[in-house]
């Protein structure tokens, strides 16, 4: 009888402890709220603590300047914190929230951070971006390796990271919106945006409040509440779907109180953490290998060990709500994009090619089902990503030579997303060659949003993440590999 190993007691909670202490060192939160006293400040704000600064500017002809302008601190929770700007032109109104706010009302006004040196960012949050007056606030998110100097509003220049509005709504292939609850679970107009790691080390994020709808709406009034910075190596893996935001660092992610398992005898299994919500259990035995760190939301995990199983970044206890809701969310918003392409079925030996190459491709799907000695490629240029929103069944026969959905040209894994969109039948992978990534039969490349089915990889292995609300297994020599960019 093999011996069975619950990892609990004081010196679990040592090592909880000490992992705890080293993430909280490693990302530190910049909260513009906190700032005392509230009301107008100087045009440029440095926090003392990392030298992040925040500069405001507004629009005078056809420059961007600084001239006689304030930030403007505001603290009056949960839906009104952050920084705003108060213009020349509306200094006379500026104790009014429209007025004293991110705001297009009088001139068009821009918030500007610039990244301190060894930091990257991580994610910021925005604050009072509502649907008030009988107008949805809208807003954009722009990564530059320069401040505005004559851009036109609306067209500033560097990378657009994402359009977003104070009903939820977004507009991006970089990234996503997730709305914020306040400690008693209410929604509020409060909202974070995980910043892709492509951008982590780009200079400047720059905050535009701006109609990107049919427009021309002024009111689109908004605060920049918090940053989070991330000191040293970014903590996302590279193979992780940047619209995934605060839930790129889970490899596999359990949602909703399921069971994960693994089991095969050699060292195979995930390559970083595994993270598994409340009520859910991990049970691993013979050789597996988590590369990472086991995180659950429960304080007392629920995890069985046997035979030589490793889990080498250690267990944590800690809340999964952002990386819950950044996946839930993200699921919703793809299954209701309209799509680029429909078909019936996906299967057989096809080379995928863009609708919009250098852009974002939805392809609407059935049936996505590869077959032994089959290969799906995905090709396109830089920039170029894939969204699959499968309705039906989604299995990988791996006999024989292998059924393989695999990347080509400028794709990469991160570029690919699988939202398989309501109950039904279990995401599967079979066949042999489990054990080895050189003989492994059944592949694909890409991650594997599925909320409301169960995940089977018997064997399978999956270049990207999976994400599932029931229960994941992952055995018969199987692989999930989303490594970390950190040398």
């Amino acid at each position: 009888m093999k011996k069975s190993k619950t990892r609990c007691g004081v010196a679990a909670l040592a090592v909880v402890a000490l992992l705890l202490a080293a993430s909280l060192s490693f990302a530190q939160v910049v909260d513009f709220s906190a700032i005392t006293p509230t009301g107008p400040i100087a045009s440029i704000y440095t926090d003392p603590g990392t030298g992040l600064i925040a500069s405001g500017y507004y629009r005078s002809g056809s420059s961007w300047i600084q001239t006689d302008l304030n930030l403007w601190v505001r603290n009056d929770p949960p839906d009104n914190v952050g920084l705003g700007v108060c213009n020349p032109n509306e200094v006379a109104n500026c104790t009014s929230g429209e007025f004293n706010e991110l705001s297009n009302n009088v001139s068009p006004e821009l918030i500007v951070l610039k990244l301190p040196p060894g930091y990257t960012w991580v994610r910021v949050w925005i604050s009072s971006l509502d649907t008030g007056n009988g107008a949805i606030e809208r807003g954009q998110l722009w990564a530059s390796n320069a401040i505005p100097n004559n851009q036109s509003p609306g067209a500033l220049g560097g990378t657009r990271l994402i359009q977003y509005a104070g009903n939820g709504s977004f507009q991006s292939s970089l990234t996503s919106l997730v709305q914020v609850t306040d400690p008693g679970g209410t929604a509020t107009a409060n909202y974070s945006i995980a910043i892709p790691s492509a951008f982590a080390t780009t200079p400047f994020l720059i905050f535009e409040p701006f109609d990107w709808s049919v427009g021309p709406n002024t009111n689109n009034d908004h605060l920049v509440w918090k940053v989070e910075l991330a000191k040293g190596c970014p903590e996302f893996c590279v193979n992780a779907n940047p619209l995934l935001g605060d839930a790129r660092g889970c490899t596999v992610l359990e949602l909703n109180g399921g069971k994960v398992s693994l089991s095969y005898g050699g060292p195979t299994g995930v390559t970083g953490n595994v993270c598994i919500a409340s009520g859910g259990s991990l049970s691993m035995s013979g050789g597996q290998v988590i590369t990472g760190a086991a995180i659950f939301e429960d304080t007392t995990p629920k995890l069985s060990q046997s035979g030589s199983t490793q889990i080498q970044g250690g267990v944590v206890s800690r809340s999964l709500s952002v990386e819950k809701t950044a996946a839930t969310t993200l699921a919703a918003h793809a299954a209701g994009l309209p799509c680029d392409r429909t078909l019936t079925d996906l299967s057989g030996q096809s080379v995928i090619t863009p609708v919009n190459n250098g852009g974002q491709n939805v392809i609407c799907v059935g049936n996505f089902q590869v077959n032994s000695n089959q290969l799906i490629t995905l090709t396109g240029g830089p920039d170029t990503s894939y969204i699959f929103n499968v309705t039906g069944t989604f299995k990988i026969n791996g006999s024989d030579q292998g059924g393989k959905v695999q990347v080509g040209g400028a794709v990469a894994p991160s570029d690919v997303l699988y939202n398989v969109i309501g109950s039904g039948a279990d995401v599967a992978f079979s066949g042999g060659g489990g054990g080895s990534l050189s003989t492994i039969k059944a592949i694909v490349d890409g991650t594997i949003l599925a909320p409301n089915r169960k995940i089977a990889l018997s064997p399978g292995l999956v270049n990207g993440q999976i994400i599932s609300g029931n229960d994941i297994s992952i055995v018969s020599g199987s692989f999930v590999r989303c490594p970390s960019g950190c040398p």
